[in-house]
């Protein structure tokens, strides 16, 4: 399969990698950006694993599990940028937040900064490592409405004081679909000797991601959203200073006996018996982009995302929150919407009931949204059918 050549804005032409997925055909997914969808090549893949793993466990599990996993992990290290000995698998970036939160070994007085778009799991993570050790949670507001990235780096470090430790950040939000300036964002911690964890579960694929470069602490993100891996495919990145205080928040074997872990990243290769073929189905996902081109898959993607930017706004009348600009954002958009009353959870379940269509619908603060994330599989008839149920749900 290649498509480097499809015109970005040519829907026939698109239409038939919809084949690739096994969605509904009369439903228009709009949400691959909260849990995205393994192809159907991958989901092949996984079936393999787990056919080999039930008819002979012994064989899989004590001689070709791990050297597979091994290849797999250096793979994905590579596509994203790390050093292969500063990464591991974990199930999800919620997961890795929690080895980093673990792992920080927190004082009384000291203080973690968070920013107002992070993604509410981060915060109660967070909220209960700070009331563990004493340390306390503090937020950097930035406003819905931004158009500069020193904004956002300032309200950062406006927020930072000499007790902070780690300032946690999303590369892209999850609430407000915003790329966030990481580079410039850790430039600036760093240079006041504070420690930097970037959550990046809608970076890879999406971004051009090279993790060493950004020379930040910590990067947790995951592989089933832009990658289309499948579901509990995540990983984090350990800075080498801080490797020696990480640890597995599921304390196992850590190697299959009689090997005994060595090195930090070995406690994370067995935890616990269970269905490995996410993480070693994971190539056949890099296989799938790479010969698409990633090029293609954003330049696309964000074609769609720009699409119902103006579909949304003109049912609206109200702006995104960001400026119409593939630095600000990607696949994804979150547009404002008025609000009928309802409770949010009541319309994205009418909005799925009664037209086929998914896309959440949520209150960022005092504002109602819709956020659409577009993949692949999408076309701009799958907007128009939101925007057109929205006119008819909040008219």
């Amino acid at each position: 399969m290649s498509n480097k050549s499809l015109p970005v804005d040519q829907e026939d032409a698109w239409t038939p990698l919809r084949q690739h997925w096994t969605l509904p055909d009369d439903v228009a997914y709009l949400n691959h950006g909260a849990f995205g969808l393994p192809h159907r090549e991958v989901v092949a893949a996984c079936k393999k694993v787990l056919d080999r793993a039930t008819s002979e466990p012994m064989d899989f599990f004590v001689r070709e599990f791990e050297p597979e996993l091994l290849a797999a992990r250096d793979r994905l290290a590579d596509f994203v940028g790390a050093g292969r000995e500063n990464l591991v698998f974990v199930e999800n970036a919620t997961y890795g937040m929690n080895v980093v939160a673990d792992s920080m070994q927190l004082k009384r007085g000291d203080e973690v900064v968070l920013t107002s778009h992070e993604y509410g799991a981060v915060f109660r993570i967070w909220q209960r490592a700070c009331k563990a050790s004493g340390a306390h949670l503090v937020q950097a507001s930035i406003p819905l409405r931004v158009d500069s990235e020193d904004e956002i780096v300032e309200a950062i470090t406006g927020a930072m004081t000499d007790r902070t430790r780690l300032v946690v950040f999303s590369h892209i939000t999850s609430a407000t679909a915003m790329k966030l300036p990481a580079e410039k964002i850790t430039r600036a911690v760093k240079q006041q000797g504070v420690e930097v964890c970037i959550d990046g579960p809608h970076a890879p694929a999406i971004l051009p991601l090279d993790i060493e470069s950004l020379d930040c602490d910590y990067y947790t993100a995951v592989c089933h959203k832009w990658i289309s891996a499948a579901h509990g495919t995540g990983f984090l990145y350990v800075h080498p200073q801080h490797q020696q205080n990480i640890r597995s928040v599921l304390l196992s074997w850590g190697r299959l006996l009689p090997n005994v872990p060595k090195t930090w990243q070995e406690e994370f290769t067995w935890t616990g018996t269970r269905d490995m073929g996410a993480y070693l189905a994971l190539p056949t996902a890099l296989d799938f982009l790479e010969t698409l081109g990633l090029d293609t898959l954003r330049q696309r993607t964000h074609f769609l995302a720009s699409y119902a930017r103006e579909k949304i706004a003109e049912v609206t009348r109200e702006d995104a929150f960001i400026p119409d600009d593939s630095a600000w954002y990607g696949s994804m958009i979150t547009m404002p919407i008025r609000n009928n009353g309802l409770p949010y959870i009541e319309n994205a379940n009418t909005l799925r009931r009664e037209y086929a269509v998914d896309a959440p619908i949520y209150d960022v603060g005092d504002q109602r949204v819709v956020r659409t994330s577009c993949y692949l599989y999408n076309t701009k008839d799958d907007i128009d059918r939101l925007a057109d149920a929205l006119r008819t749900m909040l008219y």
